[in-house]
Order: structure tokens, then sequence, then C-alpha cells
């Protein structure tokens, strides 16, 4: 089964499911159950401005991203899904580092996607609801392992949250430290991956591998990350336009 990256909603006080997002070749069938996937946040041009920068190469991909909801009849919307939707989307060219993994379960995702200047950064969401995905997670009915997430929500829980966490036993890892794990150590346990504001790009690397001509599209009008911060800024713009126009 193909992992997908899920983005947690709610409906206060109530936990109302996930969206999981996979990817697809364009043009190939929809899997029964799954649907074009619907990206329903005001922050879409942020979101493509933040992809263009991190993974130029996405855009040329002859991949789509589908959906599957847990509850098909709620309306799952918000900027909490701008994480979910900007990994999804940079999955359509590249391949998740532990795809083929037998434990893996789906990749909990929330954050919302700003820009300071040219670089993407990740925001938090608003507490009392994330509070609420947090405490499905930990819940014994889900099955998925990781939940990847903004520190800055992971900072205000309540000492409640905090005491179940521990409770549990369950890991809550920098990205530094995620990076350091054997893949074989990866899904063994429930994982509260905690990343800051400007480790997008660096996410983005530990997550997934280079396409193999990564370095000839990065020659081409699009965003070579060996290049000055001001030649850089400029591709990505125009790439930004290009895919906006």
């Amino acid at each position: 089964m193909t992992i997908h990256f899920a983005y947690p909603n709610v409906m206060p006080p109530n936990f109302i499911g996930c969206g999981r997002f996979a990817v697809l070749k364009q043009g190939n069938a929809l899997p029964p159950d799954y649907c074009k996937a619907v990206f329903n946040t005001p922050n879409k041009k942020i979101v493509n401005r933040a992809i263009s920068l991190l993974a130029p190469d996405a855009f040329r991909s002859d991949r789509v991203i589908c959906e599957i909801r847990d509850e098909p009849d709620q309306n799952y919307r918000g900027d909490s899904m701008d994480l979910a939707y900007l990994l999804s989307f940079i999955r359509c060219s590249r391949k998740l580092r532990f795809e083929n993994d037998s434990q893996a379960g789906d990749l909990w995702c929330t954050g919302m996607i700003g820009m300071e200047g040219a670089i993407p950064i990740l925001e938090g969401v608003d507490q009392h609801g994330f509070d609420l995905k947090l405490k499905h997670f930990l819940s014994e009915e889900t099955e998925d392992q990781i939940f990847i997430l903004p520190i800055i929500n992971f900072r205000e829980l309540t000492a409640e949250r905090y005491e179940e966490i521990k409770k549990q036993k369950v890991r809550v890892l920098s990205l530094s430290q995620f990076r350091a794990l054997s893949d074989r150590n990866i899904f063994e346990t429930k994982t509260l991956l905690t990343i800051l504001p400007h480790e997008l790009s660096e996410l983005t690397d530990v997550l997934f591998e280079k396409p193999a001509d990564y370095q000839k599209i990065c020659n081409q009008k699009t965003v070579c990350f060996h290049c000055s911060f001001a030649d850089r800024h400029r591709r990505s713009m125009e790439l930004f336009q290009d895919v906006c126009s």
C-alpha cells in the first residue's frame, strides 16, 4: 500500500478524520474511493511559490495528486493542509526515501506555509485544533506512526498533553535526530517530528531523493541552489510566473 501524506481535520470539539494525498501518473484511472485532490486553502499561491524554490522539478512532473478521505462527506479545508499538499506536490517528481518500507504507515502533517522574503517557512496552526489532532494521533485507534508538525505548536502544548506523550513513550525528535535514525527504526514507534520555521529545505532533503536529472533541471529556467541568492530568487520568480500564468 502506498504511503500518503495525511492532513488531520477538526471541527471543534470533534476530530473529523484525515484527508490523504497520494500521487499517480497523469491520465491514469483513479483508484476506487479516490478523487482528484482539492487544495482548499487560501495560501495556494504562496505554497506554489514555496514549491518552486524547494523543488522546481515538481512542476515538470507527469504525476498528479489524488486524495482519499476518511470521512468523504466532510468538508476538509483550511491552511493547516499546506504542509501535506506541499510535500505531496514535491513527491510528484521525487521518491520518498522509505517508499518501500513494509512497516510504513501514512505521514501525518500539519502546518501553514509562509514566505520570509524568498525563503519558504513553516508556520504554526490554531493551537486548539492542533491539540485535537494530536490527541487523536496519540490514540490507540491511529496506527500511523509519524506526525510532522511545527515546533511552535509543540511548545504550546498543555501540561496534560505533555504527560500523555511521556506516558506513551512517544518519540519527540528534531529534524537532525530524525535524519540520524536507521531505516529500520523510523516506524518502530509513534514519533513527533518537530520542524523549525526555516527547516523546509532540510525536510525536503531528508524525506526525498533528488531526481536523477536534477542538475539538468537546475540548469534550465528553474531554481539552482548553487547560484547566488539574487539569481536564485530571479529564477524562482520566473518559474512561479510560468506556473501561475
